[in-house]
């Protein structure tokens, strides 16, 4: 048996996670306690996204430029629709098939702000992206 740190009741061994660093071997919460605590963590990392403009670059060409008020979400939504454009909202589509065409983007977050609509627009202007033209041009 031992005492969960968290909830302080004594529960079995099966009711801790194995882990390597820890001593004893096991976590010092238990399984339950440690599921609520991951999703905690998750909901406050989602809600405390940074808000900013990034752009999608192949080499030192600007290939899209765009806003986020939580950017690490829309990167990795953008990475996803890339790899799967079928899967991405009809409406950019286009825009996942042209970037289809591009072996070595990096995506950049250009600038944290709480303006970001109307830095977007600075930034447009300053790296003229090839697609932030229509989406729906081919």
């Amino acid at each position: 048996m031992k005492k969960c740190i968290k909830c302080n009741i004594k529960k079995p061994l099966t009711e801790f996670w194995r882990s390597k660093s820890s001593t004893g071997g096991l976590y010092s919460y238990c399984k339950c306690c440690g599921k609520e605590k991951n999703k905690a963590e998750a909901k406050n990392r989602y809600n405390n996204q940074k808000k900013g403009v990034y752009g999608a670059f192949d080499g030192n060409t600007c290939l899209y430029i765009g806003e986020s008020s939580k950017l690490s979400s829309r990167l990795c939504s953008h990475r996803y629709w890339i790899k799967y454009p079928d899967k991405a909202p009809l409406t950019h589509y286009p825009l996942y098939i042209k970037l289809q065409k591009h072996h070595n983007i990096a995506f950049k977050v250009l600038e944290v702000c709480n303006d970001h609509r109307d830095k977007e627009k600075h930034y447009i202007d300053v790296y003229k992206p090839l697609y932030n033209k229509n989406l729906t041009d081919k």
